[in-house]
């Protein structure tokens, strides 16, 4: 009796250390990335502008952790966490757990794969970390129960102290080496500048011509652009793509009033994402996004389907599919607003929240790839 109350008791006990330590591993994994971020753009070369701390630094701190890792698990239906939790009374054995770990993180990445049709081999590599080191500190809390129940049978002899100050010293070293790894390969980017384009934008701006036209996409490098939070943007053959959000890209204009913008998007399996105008910068708080209209990019939100004025209004009918380029227009004049999807108007709305501000992309959540082309923005005719 007693023998099935110790087991029982280090098996709840496996899964609670699993899913807390993962938890603590999980924060400290996104304030890793923070600093690994930090850094790198500290040694960037000027004229680089870092914007950390409006979008990176509360993606770090607050949602980073939600959107990689809680959302993902309640989608897929699987946590590593619990597994390894569950197997840890079976398995005292550093090198098993591991195995565990490694095998338990692999099948989550699967999951999410054919979840949302996306493998990403950093993300597999982070996943199989924090497994590992979940197993490993669930071990050790497995035999430090061990010994308080004193289970004589099962008792297994503590390592030298010095040893496990090796051990633990080693682990830190490589969980902040891998860590700072996936951070500067996943989020960190060089945003090259192109001054003579941004001033373009910014003359077109100003002059405010009816009827007149400019790209705000050069097709070569992020010019005319700043990025924030986790978003990992690249440009190949004149397309702009994000992967690994959360975070946004906004135009360093942000003077845009009536406007008219065309843009053509695609979007992965399951993808989210949304184009923001007369937005700004959210401030001090949990909020990682700009604040302002956005035309949402999501096939599968039923309240806000592709085309829809976010949370204002509801776009119909849904003309757009994943996986597939669409034409997106927005027009915004006065309080007057309207979306076309592919030629069709699917939102005529109204509304004066917002009067001013700069054009942003999302990065959503690490799990979307959203591809972005011919950004245009026309100033409207005079009535």
């Amino acid at each position: 009796m007693k023998r099935a109350l110790v087991v029982c008791l280090r098996l709840a006990v496996g899964i609670l250390a699993g899913i807390l330590t993962g938890l603590f591993i999980v924060f400290g994994y996104a304030v890793l990335l923070l600093i690994g971020q930090s850094i790198y753009y500290s040694m960037s070369a000027p004229p680089l502008r870092v914007a950390v701390w409006s979008g990176g630094l509360k993606s770090a701190a607050a949602w980073l952790p939600v959107v990689t890792f809680a959302l993902p698990l309640m989608d897929a239906w699987i946590c590593p966490g619990i597994v390894t939790g569950a197997l840890a009374h079976r398995f005292r054995s550093y090198r098993a757990l591991a195995a565990v770990g490694a095998l338990s993180g692999l099948a989550f990445v699967m999951a999410v794969r054919a979840t949302y049709g996306l493998f990403d081999p950093i993300l597999t590599a982070g996943f199989v970390v924090l497994e590992i080191g979940t197993a490993a500190a669930v071990s050790r809390m497995d035999a430090w129960l061990m010994r308080m129940v004193g289970d004589g049978a099962n008792h297994v002899e503590p390592a030298s102290i010095g040893m496990m100050k090796k051990k633990w010293i080693a682990w830190a070293l490589l969980f902040a080496a891998s860590a700072l790894f996936v951070g500067i390969e996943a989020c960190c980017m060089f945003a090259r500048r192109d001054a003579a384009f941004e001033k373009a934008i910014q003359d077109f701006v100003d002059e405010g011509r009816p009827g007149s036209e400019a790209a705000l996409f050069n097709g070569e490098n992020l010019g005319g652009w700043e990025a924030h939070g986790f978003g990992a943007w690249s440009i190949e053959d004149g397309v702009l793509t994000v992967r690994r959000g959360m975070g946004y890209l906004s135009t360093r204009c942000n003077e845009f009033t009536d406007l008219i913008l065309d843009v053509d998007v695609k979007v992965n399996r399951q993808g989210n994402s949304g184009i923001f105008f007369r937005a700004k910068h959210p401030g001090w708080g949990l909020r990682s996004q700009p604040v302002g209209y956005e035309a949402q990019v999501d096939h599968h939100d039923p309240k806000n389907p592709t085309g829809s004025l976010y949370n204002r209004a509801t776009a119909h009918p849904v003309v757009s599919r994943d996986g597939e380029w669409f034409h997106m227009m927005i027009s915004a004049i006065g309080e007057k607003i309207e979306i076309q999807v592919n030629g069709t108007i699917v939102v005529d709305a109204a509304s004066g929240d917002y009067e001013k501000g700069f054009i942003a992309l999302q990065a959503h959540d690490p799990f979307s790839v959203v591809s972005f082309k011919n950004l245009r923005v026309r100033i409207p005719e005079d009535e």
